[in-house]
Protein backbone atom coordinates (compact mmCIF):
# COMPACT_ATOMS: atom_id res chain seq x y z
CA UNK A 1 0.00 0.00 0.00
CA UNK A 2 2.93 2.49 1.22
CA UNK A 3 3.69 1.92 -3.21
CA UNK A 4 0.57 4.50 -3.70
CA UNK A 5 2.33 7.25 -2.30
CA UNK A 6 6.09 6.36 -2.52
CA UNK A 7 8.05 8.65 -4.77
CA UNK A 8 5.64 11.24 -4.42
CA UNK A 9 6.33 14.97 -3.26
CA UNK A 10 5.60 15.57 0.21
CA UNK A 11 4.17 19.15 1.01
CA UNK A 12 4.83 18.26 4.68
CA UNK A 13 5.50 15.62 7.47
CA UNK A 14 4.91 15.32 10.80
CA UNK A 15 5.05 12.44 13.71
CA UNK A 16 1.67 12.42 15.46
CA UNK A 17 -0.24 10.45 17.59
CA UNK A 18 -3.80 8.72 16.71
CA UNK A 19 -6.24 8.12 19.99
CA UNK A 20 -6.98 4.65 20.57
CA UNK A 21 -10.95 5.50 20.03
CA UNK A 22 -10.27 6.00 16.37
CA UNK A 23 -6.70 3.22 15.72
CA UNK A 24 -8.55 0.04 17.22
CA UNK A 25 -11.58 0.18 15.21
CA UNK A 26 -9.79 0.96 11.96
CA UNK A 27 -7.24 -1.25 13.16
CA UNK A 28 -9.83 -3.77 13.08
CA UNK A 29 -11.71 -3.09 10.08
CA UNK A 30 -8.21 -3.88 8.23
CA UNK A 31 -7.77 -6.88 9.94
CA UNK A 32 -11.60 -7.89 9.28
CA UNK A 33 -11.56 -6.84 5.02
CA UNK A 34 -11.84 -9.84 3.30
CA UNK A 35 -9.47 -8.10 0.59
CA UNK A 36 -7.00 -5.49 1.60
CA UNK A 37 -6.36 -2.55 0.51
CA UNK A 38 -9.79 -1.69 1.84
CA UNK A 39 -11.13 1.36 -0.09
CA UNK A 40 -13.82 3.51 2.07
CA UNK A 41 -15.58 7.08 0.29
CA UNK A 42 -16.01 9.40 3.11
CA UNK A 43 -20.07 10.18 2.86
CA UNK A 44 -20.01 13.74 3.99
CA UNK A 45 -16.55 15.18 1.62
CA UNK A 46 -17.56 14.42 -2.05
CA UNK A 47 -14.93 12.35 -4.09
CA UNK A 48 -12.63 11.71 -0.82
CA UNK A 49 -11.96 8.04 -0.07
CA UNK A 50 -9.43 6.75 2.50
CA UNK A 51 -7.65 3.65 1.18
CA UNK A 52 -6.62 1.22 4.24
CA UNK A 53 -3.94 -1.41 4.72
CA UNK A 54 -1.60 -2.86 7.36
CA UNK A 55 0.99 -0.29 6.53
CA UNK A 56 -0.47 3.17 5.87
CA UNK A 57 -4.41 5.22 5.40
CA UNK A 58 -4.09 7.14 2.54
CA UNK A 59 -6.53 9.96 1.81
CA UNK A 60 -6.95 10.14 -1.76
CA UNK A 61 -9.16 12.53 -4.07
CA UNK A 62 -10.90 10.44 -6.18
CA UNK A 63 -11.49 13.44 -8.68
CA UNK A 64 -8.11 14.14 -9.37
CA UNK A 65 -6.70 10.45 -10.19
CA UNK A 66 -6.82 9.32 -6.88
CA UNK A 67 -3.71 11.76 -5.88
CA UNK A 68 -3.04 11.53 -1.90
CA UNK A 69 -3.85 14.56 0.66
CA UNK A 70 -2.78 13.11 3.15
CA UNK A 71 -1.69 9.55 4.82
CA UNK A 72 -0.64 8.00 8.22
CA UNK A 73 2.17 5.42 7.82
CA UNK A 74 5.01 4.09 10.15
CA UNK A 75 2.79 3.03 12.60
CA UNK A 76 4.55 2.15 16.03
CA UNK A 77 3.01 -1.17 17.29
CA UNK A 78 5.51 -3.45 17.70
CA UNK A 79 5.94 -4.28 21.33
CA UNK A 80 2.16 -2.38 22.27
CA UNK A 81 0.67 -4.27 25.14
CA UNK A 82 -1.71 -1.72 25.63
CA UNK A 83 -4.97 -0.72 23.78
CA UNK A 84 -5.76 2.41 25.56
CA UNK A 85 -2.67 4.18 24.46
CA UNK A 86 -2.29 6.40 21.72
CA UNK A 87 -0.46 4.90 18.33
CA UNK A 88 2.48 6.78 17.15
CA UNK A 89 2.73 7.32 13.16
CA UNK A 90 4.07 9.91 10.91
CA UNK A 91 1.55 11.72 9.06
CA UNK A 92 2.49 13.05 5.09
CA UNK A 93 0.52 16.31 3.63
CA UNK A 94 0.55 15.99 0.35
CA UNK A 95 -1.71 19.22 -0.42
CA UNK A 96 -1.26 22.61 2.04
CA UNK A 97 -5.00 22.50 2.95
CA UNK A 98 -4.67 18.79 3.92
CA UNK A 99 -3.82 19.77 7.21
CA UNK A 100 -7.35 21.70 7.20
CA UNK A 101 -8.96 18.17 6.66
CA UNK A 102 -6.94 16.44 8.72
CA UNK A 103 -9.76 16.07 11.69
CA UNK A 104 -12.57 15.96 9.84
CA UNK A 105 -10.94 13.33 7.78
CA UNK A 106 -10.19 11.22 10.94
CA UNK A 107 -13.88 11.86 12.52
CA UNK A 108 -15.34 10.39 9.19
CA UNK A 109 -13.21 7.76 8.48
CA UNK A 110 -14.01 5.89 12.15
CA UNK A 111 -18.19 6.67 10.99
CA UNK A 112 -17.46 4.73 7.88
CA UNK A 113 -15.41 1.78 9.92
CA UNK A 114 -18.43 1.79 12.40
CA UNK A 115 -20.84 1.39 9.85
CA UNK A 116 -19.19 -1.74 8.39
CA UNK A 117 -20.61 -5.58 9.06
CA UNK A 118 -18.78 -6.74 12.45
Amino acid sequence: MKSLIQGLQVFEENTTSIEPVCFNPVRLAIIRAPQLPLRLPLERLHQIHMILDRDAWVCIDSAFYDLPLLAWTDFETSGRDSLIEPVTCKILHYQAHALLLQDKIMHLLLEEVRRLPA
